[in-house]
């Protein structure tokens, strides 16, 4: 028997296929890992989104006790005739959601100010520790999931007013 050096065709296809393989394996942990990267981004774009919103309410006190902010389910679109001041406020909000999040999450907003407690007298002016607002905000996560059709995400609070 003779010695031979180096290795024989079989081992190296062998090698190749094994390598191949895990290759594969770590591109598809890459893909997963830039799939669960977006919607985190998503995620955190929404929550800067929804402590906007509570500031905006915070800082239109005396509108946001009188429940001018409250959306009757989701507000997705800003209102076309924006006359009033709450109207406009309420423009600005939707406007600036959108930006912060992009056009293609279609983003919605969901604002809620009502007492603290069921029977208590509504949220006024002079007693806003009595007023507590709830605040959400929706995506559509479809780009992360990768899936056609849409996929509703939502983060939301209440906090004192």
């Amino acid at each position: 028997m003779k010695n031979t050096r180096g290795a024989s065709l079989i081992e190296i296809l062998v090698t190749v296929v094994v390598l191949a393989v895990g290759l594969l394996a770590m591109a598809g942990l890459l893909a997963n890992a830039l799939k669960s990267n977006q919607s985190a981004a998503m995620r955190t774009q929404a929550i800067a989104a929804s402590y906007f919103l509570m500031d905006t309410l915070r800082a239109h006190r005396q509108l946001a006790t009188t429940n001018a902010f409250d959306t009757v389910g989701w507000a997705c679109d800003p209102p076309a005739d924006a006359a009033l001041p709450e109207q406009r406020a309420l423009a600005e909000m939707l406007i600036m959601v959108r930006a912060q999040m992009g056009e293609a999450a279609q983003p919605c907003v969901r604002i809620s100010c009502t007492p603290a407690q069921d029977g208590e007298d509504p949220c006024s002016v002079v007693e806003g520790e009595n007023c507590y607002c709830s605040v959400a905000v929706r995506w559509d996560d479809r780009l992360a999931s990768r899936r056609d059709e849409a996929v509703w995400v939502e983060v939301g609070w209440r906090s004192r007013l």
